[in-house]
């Protein structure tokens, strides 16, 4: 119990539940068609998979937009727990801040959207002057829609059942022991998710990558960081991302064997059991390059170059603590884990090699990942 509650102490938890949309759509009904031929079907942009859309789809997408933004700057740093988010305790009041700057934005448009809601709903009816009958017996007045759409957060901290009556709060607190147990793991999880995201999105086939791709490995850095506390082979993962970060240049193309370490950095981190492994072998006293080669397979063969500098960089100072950057399109990284919790039984996109992966030009692609 004791570690259970030194857990506790450290995390605030944060719960969105209160965030509700209206999706702007009604059940399509039988009578609702009335129809003569096959040609009278409606449009896809106005009834689909039975349901019937009564206002403009465009018109509350923002909402929408904001809930996820809410969910992701929860899960950016901190980890599902007991159907919200655990949070580093010293991270809670800037998420508190952030959150309410998103709930003024969402109060905001949703007195905008009632302001002109009639002449909105009025807009869409008519640019469907077929199915006018249809839209005008479907749509919502102004007061149901104002119930249906709200905007909130609670922030709270668990306690275990006292444990003056050893025998019954055990029991009482079983389910408590089960979810904190969890919690390392969940991390690995998300934080895997997250790495083999960045791996396929912006690694794989690419002989140079360019400096944005730090920003999102500053995002897994940061929750690392924030959550270190919940297991001691945490920690020297952060010590890896600063040690291999620190061999990249400060500006330019990534590229050659600095992109090599690169690859090896997010092949470990995009893996359960490899980033367990690499934290127990530097807790266990290895150094870093030996822990690095162990940790990639073919690394010590196929890049010996690269194995040298590593040799010579552990020898140096501590490579330089990354700095938080600015916004970058990469916001949804840890977009899974707000959507629902990671599971473990990811398959492994990445076989051996994948650490010197042939230089096979791809067209760019986007690199939101938190959608």
């Amino acid at each position: 119990m004791q570690a259970q509650d030194q857990t506790l102490d450290k995390v605030i938890c944060f719960e969105l539940g209160a965030i509700s949309l209206w999706s702007g759509r009604r059940k399509l009904k039988k009578e609702d068609l009335k129809l003569q031929s096959e040609d009278e079907v409606p449009p896809e942009a106005l009834a689909s998979l039975g349901s019937k859309k009564v206002i403009d789809p465009e018109e509350i997408s923002d909402f929408e937009a904001m809930k996820k933004e809410a969910h992701r700057e929860c899960a950016k740093i901190g980890i599902r727990f007991l159907g919200g988010y655990a949070v580093p305790e010293a991270a809670a009041k800037d998420l508190a801040a952030t959150l309410d700057e998103i709930g003024a934005r969402f109060a905001k448009k949703k007195a905008d959207f009632l302001a002109n809601y009639d002449a909105t709903v009025s807009t869409w009816i008519a640019a469907h002057p077929e199915w006018s009958s249809m839209l005008n017996a479907a749509a919502l007045t102004r007061a149901d829609v104002d119930s249906k759409l709200h905007y909130g957060w609670t922030s709270f901290r668990v306690v275990a059942a006292a444990a003056d009556e050893a025998e019954e709060n055990g029991a009482l607190n079983k389910g408590l022991s089960s979810e904190l147990k969890g919690l390392s793991g969940q991390l690995y999880r998300e934080i895997a998710k997250a790495a083999a995201l960045v791996m396929e999105q912006s690694l794989l086939g690419r002989d140079r990558v360019s400096q944005k791709i730090l920003s999102p490995i500053r995002t897994i850095r940061g929750k690392l960081l924030g959550l270190s506390f919940l297991d001691t082979r945490v920690q020297p993962l952060i010590g890896a991302i600063d040690h291999a970060t620190g061999l990249l240049p400060k500006a330019g193309w990534i590229d050659g064997m600095a992109l090599s370490a690169l690859h090896g950095l997010v092949f470990i981190l995009s893996d359960v059991d490899r980033m367990i492994s690499y934290g127990q072998m530097v807790v266990d006293g290895a150094a870093v390059d030996k822990a690095f080669e162990a940790s990639v397979p073919g690394l010590a063969e196929e890049e010996d170059e690269l194995a040298e500098v590593i040799v010579e960089a552990a020898s140096e100072a501590a490579a330089p603590v990354l700095t938080p950057a600015q916004p970058s399109p990469l916001e949804d990284l840890f977009g899974g884990a707000a959507a629902q919790p990671t599971s473990s039984n990811q398959s492994d996109p990445f076989a051996a090699g994948i650490v010197s992966p042939p230089p096979v030009k791809r067209p760019a692609r986007s690199l939101g990942l938190f959608a």
